[in-house]
């Protein structure tokens, strides 16, 4: 899924430095393979909002700036629609009823922390505050750090949502 992941980010970003269709469709190419994790739905879907998001002003300006992205989006759609249909049964059975185990709400996030310093809570605190130094930082400035901040928050905020929905163990 890494692997897929990267090829697609790579592409992604060609795409939104030039252009070029090419890179646009290697980008849906390389994004069906991801959906072998129900996770893979949140960097997919990120990619897919950041290449409207980053090119809003030329779209805006010009719709014929649109038909690249939307021919991606087009083509990702057709190669992983028999992935999306059975990856959306399967998530809805399995949310179907409410978890009966596992961490709800934003402990998913301070939990798996934890466990990522092993268990040591000093850690984890500098940790946290370097990651909120870091999207600080990255947030406001150019493509790759609205990237970095998006594909780092977006998944910790699906996971507070998720757990709502479907049981969340960390380190799992």
């Amino acid at each position: 899924m890494l692997f897929f992941f990267s090829l697609a980010l790579l592409f992604f970003l060609r795409a939104t430095r030039k252009g070029e269709y090419g890179n646009w469709i290697g980008s849906a190419f390389s994004r069906p393979r991801l959906l072998d994790h129900f996770y893979a739905f949140v960097p997919v879907g990120i990619l897919i909002l950041l290449a409207f998001a980053f090119r809003f002003r030329a779209i805006r300006a010009n719709l014929t700036e649109a038909a690249a992205p939307l021919l991606a989006l087009g083509v990702f759609l057709i190669l992983a629609l028999p992935l999306v249909v059975n990856a959306v049964q399967l998530f809805l059975l399995r949310t179907g009823g409410g978890p009966s185990f596992g961490i709800q709400g934003f402990s998913t996030i301070t939990l798996t922390l934890v466990q990522i310093s092993g268990f040591n809570a000093f850690l984890a605190v500098i940790l946290l505050i370097l990651f909120i130094a870091g999207m600080a930082g990255s947030f406001p400035g150019p493509c790759p750090g609205r990237l970095l901040a998006a594909g780092l928050l977006l998944p910790l905020l699906a996971s507070v949502f998720l757990s709502y929905r479907m049981p969340m163990v960390p380190g799992t």
